[in-house]
């Protein structure tokens, strides 16, 4: 048989039995509900999403990203971002340019200059995201070399190498 603790016969509380047991269901009832009122109110919300505008997507009137830093110059024909290119690439780049022709679109991605001697590696991108290497010695195009996703160590080296 059931018995109270002492501390609840003692206080008096436990006068009414029934009194106690519909407490004790109404408050468990009220938690039941409150558990199944917070849950279903935050599956009801939807997650909002701030409206947000992709960056690198605004290309300006010569096809240059510039939320990505780049800008046309007139005088290459090309978009650059100025501070990564160096007085003495100005003219190599100017040459790669002026070989493959002005066309919408068309960034530097870097220039590498080589090891011995006066010869550069330009490397370009064109607006359909094909990418190209320009190869100049003694101030004169000596190759031009279409480059796949991923398959010249020589661009890569162009973005983190030396500049």
């Amino acid at each position: 048989m059931f018995e109270w603790p002492l501390c609840l016969r003692l206080s008096g509380i436990v006068k009414n039995k029934n009194i106690v047991l519909v407490l004790g269901l109404g408050i468990l009832i009220a938690a039941v509900g409150f558990f199944f009122f917070l849950r279903q109110s935050v599956e009801e919300k939807p997650i909002e999403e701030p409206d947000k505008e992709l960056i690198g997507g605004n290309r300006d009137e010569h096809g240059c990203l510039g939320p990505a830093g780049y800008s046309y110059d007139e005088e290459i024909g090309v978009c650059i971002r100025s501070w990564e290119l160096s007085s003495e690439q100005y003219r190599p780049v100017q040459m790669a340019v002026e070989y493959l022709g002005r066309e919408k679109g068309l960034t530097l991605d870097g220039v590498i200059p080589e090891q011995e001697g006066d010869g550069y590696l330009v490397l370009l991108q064109k607006a359909d995201s094909s990418r190209v290497e320009v190869e100049i010695k003694d101030d004169q195009v000596v190759g031009v070399y279409p480059v796949e996703t991923g398959q010249s160590e020589a661009s890569e080296s162009a973005i983190d190498g030396p500049r």
